[in-house]
């Protein structure tokens, strides 16, 4: 009897223990959406920044979770959102100090073009902070299309 109470109780652990790691997948896409639900209404940066921050800790425990190395193709999408968002954040606090523009020349537009190459492309010369939150939010969205999709591959 108390073998297999252990029996019994290994094999519960064990699968809910996979499937808690299995959720923290959906819980980080989940929480993305969250954040292009926001973005997508042309708010400002004090709404944006803490639905962003909160989405940033369920991608963290997804990312540094071993369950995030099964699926890389999931997790360099839900990576690659995290990160055009992270951008994102950066450029609403350029914006609540005022900031107009950035200039592709500026150090801070080149660490953009290393993390994001195909902005090269869009994001040019003098750059109203708008269009690169545009560039950032339509980024964000494609990769996080992809992601859900691959969520349930």
């Amino acid at each position: 009897m108390k073998k297999l109470f252990i029996a019994t109780f290994a094999i519960v652990f064990i699968f809910t223990a996979i499937c808690v790691h299995a959720q923290s997948a959906k819980d980080a896409v989940k929480s993305l959406k969250k954040v292009e639900a926001v973005a997508s209404t042309n708010i400002f940066g004090r709404d944006f920044l803490p639905v962003y921050s909160e989405a940033k800790a369920e991608v963290d425990m997804y990312l540094e979770s071993p369950q995030s190395n099964k699926k890389p193709a999931l997790k360099k999408s839900i990576q690659q959102t995290a990160l055009s968002y992270q951008w994102a954040a950066s450029i609403w606090k350029l914006k609540m100090t005022k900031v107009p523009y950035i200039h592709s020349g500026d150090e801070y537009v080149k660490s953009l073009y290393r993390d994001f190459p195909a902005a090269k492309e869009s994001l040019k010369g003098t750059i109203p902070l708008d269009e690169a939150l545009g560039w950032l939010y339509g980024n964000a969205s494609g990769e996080l299309y992809k992601a859900a999709k691959l969520l349930y591959k």
